[in-house]
């Protein structure tokens, strides 16, 4: 019989689904003397070892799961933070109309000019992250779907002209 092949997010999959089986073997060697295999069903209630793994195992997703939110910061994870650190911090507490929060992004650029001007390059990644975080807080105010709308942009570009417009910059 010929040996399927699969591909190989597949296979690695199996092979390190094999090596856990592997080992849990010898787990259950060195702790039961036997293998589940070899155990009689007379010795375990299966029900409530399967239940108690179970319940371990939704405990293991919970944790990773958790951990993996903390470590995936998105751009639409940024936009909603920042503007709900700007509404607790009352900078939401009146409507502004959408050309004021355009200027305070724009005298964030402003000022991280005058940092690149004066050569301070801490003050202008500072100043640059003011402006992100800016940004950042309109959409999230207006629930604009930043990520996609990066990408879609940058895919957009990726079709347009050497220099495209005929601008000098």
């Amino acid at each position: 019989m010929n040996k399927l092949e699969r591909p190989i997010t597949t296979q690695n999959v199996l092979d390190a689904f094999a090596r856990v089986l592997d080992s849990q073997y010898e787990k259950g060697i060195k702790k039961y003397g036997t293998t589940i295999d070899q155990a009689k069903d007379s010795d375990y209630d299966w029900n409530l070892m399967a239940l108690e793994e179970s319940a371990d195992l939704m405990k293991y997703l919970i944790k990773e799961n958790a951990r993996l939110r903390k470590e995936k910061t998105t751009i639409n994870t940024l936009c909603s933070e920042a503007y709900e650190i700007a509404k607790s911090k009352g900078w939401h507490d009146e409507e502004r109309e959408t050309g004021t929060l355009l200027a305070l992004i724009h005298s964030e650029v402003s000022e991280a000019l005058e940092a690149d001007r004066k050569g301070d390059k801490e003050h202008f990644a500072e100043e640059i992250a003011d402006i992100f975080i800016r940004g950042f807080d309109l959409c999230g105010l207006k629930g604009i779907n930043l990520e996609y709308h990066i990408l879609k942009k940058m895919e957009y570009n990726k079709s347009r002209t050497y220099k495209h417009g005929g601008k000098a910059y």
